[in-house]
């Protein structure tokens, strides 16, 4: 006896990957994977396979038309499925809908022992419809995983930053910064970030202005003669980035697996593509993949114009970067010169409707974190 999972194939992976490996599926033996010429092409199963880590013996596919009821079922018998001693449990989400109808239709009929399962778009619920006398509804666990669904869709991912402030020491020095800092200590962290180099430690330079400001901030330095890249790049920035991190797994009470910050990917080893890409923030919520971009500042208005336009246009390309369909983006920043008479410039608020980011700046962000946190989860 033989308990086989059959899983739809379409462009959304990542329902597949959390059910296959979910604790409640951890007695399956073999999968039947129903796929199409097309999905073949963007190898949703080699990438499903991969992410699951299931041995070549354990599982088949089966091709068959997208949109040919009839054709569908066809290809089902003639596979003469073992109907005397296999269970099946069939996962209905993802292909086409004319191919859940015909796995319905087929693994309905009184020959089979067959179980049927969906989950719906955007959340990590998976409802077991069939037999309707069972018709039950659980979470999965293992849906909350960043790693995971990047690995769904072809993407490794190399292991996220560690936060280097404390919670509080965040929260406040986002205080100062918004509340107390002035040009000169502004003009001084600028000065920082041209020395900055990512693999080199920096020496703390006899420049007064960094000693006052290390100073005014109370900022815990490891080494009290020099700064690491690490500490630099904290200061020029990556501060607020860790602030913006630690609001949204709050509100959302996300795990530390389904978040990730300064995140990088690469494609696996045989994809053309092998960019390297890094990304500020990412999470996953509700098998949603968001994006998250911050910059504490644009620089003057014509800059500012310009360095959003960019901003905008990039995140906008990030999303079609092979991460799934169920994706958003965020534009965060603490620039305070995007408004007009406390409005949004239209001409901003345009392009980011436009491009479909959400845009966030010092004056939303300063308002209560649960408003501007919901405010990226439902995207207004």
């Amino acid at each position: 006896m033989a308990n086989i999972l059959v899983s739809l194939i379409g462009e959304q992976n990542a329902p597949n990957v959390f059910l296959i490996l979910d604790p409640a599926f951890a007695q399956i033996d073999r999968h039947l994977f129903v796929t199409t010429e097309q999905m073949e092409a963007k190898k949703r199963v080699e990438y499903l396979v991969e992410a699951c880590r299931i041995p070549a013996a354990n599982y088949e596919k089966l091709i068959v038309p997208a949109d040919d009821l009839n054709g569908i079922l066809e290809r089902f018998r003639a596979l003469a499925l073992d109907t005397q001693t296999n269970n099946y449990f069939v996962h209905l989400s993802g292909g086409t809908k004319l191919m859940s109808i015909a796995l319905t239709l087929f693994f309905r009929q009184p020959a089979f022992r067959s179980r049927q399962y969906y989950i719906p778009v955007g959340k990590s619920t998976c409802w077991q419809i069939y037999p309707e006398a069972e018709y039950r509804e659980f979470d999965l666990q293992s849906g909350r995983n960043l790693r995971t669904y990047l690995r769904g869709y072809g993407n490794d991912m190399e292991q996220a930053q560690a936060l280097l402030g404390s919670e509080s020491y965040t929260q406040g020095l986002f205080e100062w910064f918004v509340r107390e800092a002035d040009k000169t200590h502004r003009e001084t962290i600028n000065a920082l970030r041209r020395q900055q180099q990512r693999a080199t430690r920096i020496a703390l330079p006899i420049d007064e202005g960094l000693s006052t400001l290390l100073e005014t901030i109370g900022f815990p330095m490891e080494n009290p003669e020099a700064l690491s890249a690490k500490e630099a790049e904290y200061l020029i920035g990556g501060w607020f980035e860790e602030w913006v991190y630690n609001g949204i797994q709050q509100v959302l009470a996300l795990p530390d697996a389904a978040i990730g910050l300064q995140v990088k990917t690469q494609r696996f080893e045989n994809e053309p593509d092998q960019t390297d890409r890094e990304f500020d923030i990412l999470f996953l919520y509700e098998q949603t993949l968001f994006i998250i971009e911050c910059k504490t500042g644009l620089g003057g208005r014509d800059q500012a114009k310009e360095g959003l336009k960019k901003m905008l246009h990039r995140l906008a390309a990030m999303r079609r970067a092979n991460l799934g369909i169920n994706v958003k983006t965020a534009f965060l920043t603490l620039a305070d010169n995007l408004r007009r008479q406390r409005v949004l410039h239209p001409d901003f608020t345009r392009l980011a409707e436009e491009l479909d980011v959400c845009l966030l700046d010092r004056y939303d962000l300063l308002g209560p974190t649960d408003e501007w946190v919901q405010r990226i989860i439902r995207q207004v």
